[in-house]
């Protein structure tokens, strides 16, 4: 009797005469999403205890309204809410031994959106605040994707960086400001989501990575075994993908890759170690130029970098990355990568298929 219950609130509600059943005069409609709509057949004491049903209000409480406005006993009205509990209409109230008030506050139309697939959506954010990503470079895209992280309440972000604020940064890095040209990344970042998001831990590495063994050096500094996702989305060295394709997939440890190529953007793919493909299935090359020339061409290269696409594929990324750390739906980037055409506003994806011969994860290395 003291439970609360309310009714989703993303529900607009709209009310048919039902003239064929004299019982329930009322047809309510609930929704508009053919996938959420819901339709409940009722009296005048369903409009009233679905308005009643605001999360104020225990199920006593409104019990003893509606049995004095209504002359309708007790046990009638909890057939009625029993009812609308099964058609997934309402929402217990948010209880937590892990998240404070203030947290459920502040995550409020989070849980309101994890409503949509589950009846607990509480359980949702408690896994987010229990999980851990990394994201390997904080520029472009990862300043966008640990920003997009931490409003989703992600327990524990790894930063890991080693390059300071330019000008040229400002117009798509989320996370710096003016006053901060000239300053550490990793720095700045990290007191930027910690007074954005005091609830979570984030933790800054600044190391630049220039070879396969730079990656092992950070192990003393980070519990990887404790890592659910990591997130690559910086550009250099050019082998970077594939140290840390290696690196993670030896920890089975699931990675992503997020970053743009001239006017693509480019998420994925998602490799979760002994399912999907990795990256070394491909087989790309990756030139090791000898001559001195063409190595200062190769490494004078810069990608062309729009603050729009940059925010864009982060966001792709991080939804991807959230359906998987709540075991929501199968990502759509498991074998396969996203690229969105900037010009044509134009979804595709690009096979990557598993190889059996490779090297990293084929079938003569299970």
């Amino acid at each position: 009797m003291r439970e609360r219950f309310q009714l989703k609130k993303f529900y607009r509600i709209s009310d048919y005469q039902n003239s064929n059943v004299s019982e329930f005069p009322h047809l309510v409609s609930l929704g508009y999403d053919e996938i959420l709509a819901k339709q409940v057949q009722g009296n005048d004491v369903t409009l009233s205890l679905l308005a009643h049903l605001d999360g104020t209000k225990s199920l006593g409480e409104i019990c003893d309204i509606l049995s004095k406005a209504h002359k309708i006993s007790e046990a009638e009205i909890f057939l009625q809410v029993r009812a609308l509990i099964d058609a997934g209409l309402l929402l217990p109230e948010h209880k937590s031994e892990l998240l404070s008030t203030e947290e459920i506050i502040r995550y409020d139309r989070h849980l309101l959106f994890y409503s949509i697939f589950t009846e607990n959506p509480i359980w949702h954010q408690e896994k987010l605040a229990k999980a851990t990503v990394a994201i390997l470079g904080v520029g472009g895209i990862g300043s966008w994707v640990a920003y997009n992280l931490a409003c989703c309440g992600v327990g524990r972000l790894i930063l890991i960086d080693s390059d300071f604020i330019e000008t040229s940064n400002l117009t798509r890095q989320i996370l710096y400001g003016p006053s901060d040209v000239g300053k550490s990344k990793i720095e700045v970042a990290v007191n930027r989501l910690r007074n954005f998001n005091p609830f979570i831990n984030v933790i800054g590495i600044e190391k630049k990575i220039q070879n396969y063994g730079d990656l092992d050096e950070i192990l003393p500094e980070i519990d990887f075994a404790g890592i659910d996702f990591i997130i690559q989305s910086a550009d250099k060295p050019e082998k970077i993908h594939f140290w840390l394709d290696e690196f993670a997939y030896r920890r089975k440890i699931s990675y992503a890759f997020a970053g743009y190529i001239e006017i693509l953007g480019v998420v994925g793919p998602i490799v979760i170690p002994d399912k999907t493909s990795c990256l070394m299935c491909a087989e790309a090359k990756i030139h090791d130029f000898e001559n001195a020339d063409l190595k200062a061409i190769q490494d004078r290269f810069q990608a062309p970098s729009f603050g729009p696409i940059n925010s864009i594929v982060s966001s792709f990324v991080v939804l991807e990355t959230i359906k998987l750390l709540l075991g929501m739906e199968e990502s759509q980037l498991l074998n396969q990568r996203l690229t969105y055409n900037f010009l044509k506003n134009q979804i595709d994806y690009e096979p990557y298929p598993k190889n059996p011969n490779c090297t990293q994860c084929g079938r003569k290395n299970d």
